[in-house]
């Protein structure tokens, strides 16, 4: 009975050990990429890959639905306007849809709205969606979404 009674001790003390490393490892990680602003440069990134243009990214961070989500205080002390770490799929298609100049519900109209874009993979996932046929901007909006959604998994 003692010697089991020691192993389980050794067991639990293990267990606690590497669970106790792992949550510094996870705040020091944290930490670090807090201070370097990495899910921001990595989103940016992300982005530029996406949009396909240095134009199109920065419409995106300007457009008054992404801008709010920025913070605008990096320390109490340092005011900063930096880039968003984050983008919601909804945030990401209504500034979007907002890009494309409040367009109505025809096709054709939205259609000259977008080859104005400059070339680019969004472009490309908007014009084969009205190649299909679609004038719902409901519908449009949700392809978009997927197609973030889609690319922000990787």
């Amino acid at each position: 009975m003692v010697f089991g009674g020691v192993i389980i001790d050794v067991i639990i003390g293990v267990v606690f050990l590497y669970t106790l490393l792992s949550m510094i490892c996870m705040a020091i990680n944290e930490a670090v990429a807090t201070f370097f602003s990495l899910r921001a440069t990595f989103l940016e990134k992300a982005l530029l890959g996406l949009l396909g243009s240095e134009e199109l990214r920065t419409k995106i961070y300007n457009s008054p639905r992404i801008f709010g989500t920025i913070s605008s205080v990096k320390g109490a002390d340092f005011p900063s306007q930096g880039n968003p770490s984050y983008i919601a799929t909804q945030r990401f298609s209504e500034a979007i849809m907002d890009m494309l100049a409040n367009p109505v519900e025809k096709g054709t109209e939205v259609r000259n709205t977008v080859e104005k874009l400059p070339p680019s993979p969004l472009k490309e996932v908007i014009i084969l969606s009205l190649d299909k046929g679609e004038t719902d901007l409901a519908k449009i909006k949700l392809e978009i979404e997927q197609w973030f959604d889609n690319a922000m998994e990787r």
